[in-house]
């Protein structure tokens, strides 16, 4: 009798193996004081949330030489990106500057708009009696429909 046992228990598995592989979704089979055979769905998996910048989200980069000679002169370049990486055209660009003078205006403001590849430059001359200063450089950017961006950065100017 155990080998009979044995038997309808091997077949019973690979039917219900062989129904699970074609997609059936038996839970419980058996016969009931014999043997029954109980199948648990896999747990689903969590899922984990991806961040997602908003292409709305603009970032800007401010490069420029972080040591001048006193009345040196250094470009300060600016990028408007948003939250895709890609550029931001004609957003709104202000610099300003503690002392020292930029190239378009000639004075301590330079505004302007970023060009089709979102690039805003400018030339700033450190004053020729600035040496060992450190000045505070602050970038705005904005553009309808983004967060305005402020960033900072500073130059030290040195002797000549």
């Amino acid at each position: 009798m155990d080998k009979v046992k044995l038997l309808l228990i091997v077949l019973a598995v690979a039917l219900v193996g062989y129904n699970l592989y074609r997609g059936a979704t038996v839970q419980k089979f058996g016969i009931p004081g014999i043997f029954e055979i109980e199948f648990r769905p896999e747990p689903t998996p969590k899922s984990i949330p991806i961040p997602v910048l908003s292409p709305k989200q603009m970032d800007v980069r401010v490069t420029a030489q972080s040591v001048v000679r006193a009345g040196g002169s250094t470009a300060i370049q600016v990028e408007a990106l948003s939250g895709l990486n890609s550029p931001i055209a004609d957003a709104q660009v202000r610099i300003d500057v503690g002392g020292g003078s930029f190239q378009r205006s000639g004075g301590l403001v330079s505004e302007g708009f970023t060009n089709p590849h979102g690039f805003f430059a400018d030339t700033w001359t450190s004053p020729p009696s600035g040496t060992g200063i450190t000045y505070l450089i602050t970038v705005r950017a904005s553009k309808p429909d983004f967060e305005p961006v402020s960033r900072r950065i500073e130059i030290r100017v040195t002797r000549e």
